[in-house]
């Protein structure tokens, strides 16, 4: 079997090219930040913006997964899945976070729900109901 894959690719190296990463137009919506072995670039606080950043998304993980835990606590039959996003982002807010999906390219939600075997981002809406095993 042959395979063919198209990876776009844009390298950056030198110094302050970090501090320009955010400029950059990528071909793609993801980066990696590869660095030396060394001890200059950490020592030089070249990767102390990174690191903050890191740090606060293994805090926005920890907040979502009390969030899933919050969810699979509380959720029942019957609820809308408009009452289950309002429980997102009642708890998200509570927790001085933003629901990622809220006016995300105009996502008009906190949470997207699928029923049954819907393969898309659902809106929540008031008129659909949960029942056990659909979400």
């Amino acid at each position: 079997m042959d395979f063919n894959m198209y990876v776009p690719t844009k390298i950056l190296f030198g110094a302050g090219t970090l501090n320009e990463l955010g400029k950059q137009q990528l071909p793609g919506k993801k980066a990696v930040i590869i660095i030396s072995n060394g001890k200059s670039t950490r020592a030089n606080g070249y990767l102390s913006r990174t690191e903050e950043q890191l740090a606060g998304i293994r805090e926005s993980a920890k907040i979502n997964t009390a969030l899933l835990d919050y969810i699979s606590a509380n959720i029942r039959e019957g609820m809308s899945t408009a009452e289950i996003d309002h429980m997102v982002y009642e708890f998200t807010t509570d927790h001085d976070a933003i629901p990622a999906p809220f006016m995300y390219e105009g996502f008009p939600k906190s949470v997207c729900t699928s029923i049954n075997e819907e393969v898309c981002h659902g809106i929540p809406d008031k008129n659909i109901i949960f029942a056990v095993r659909m979400i």
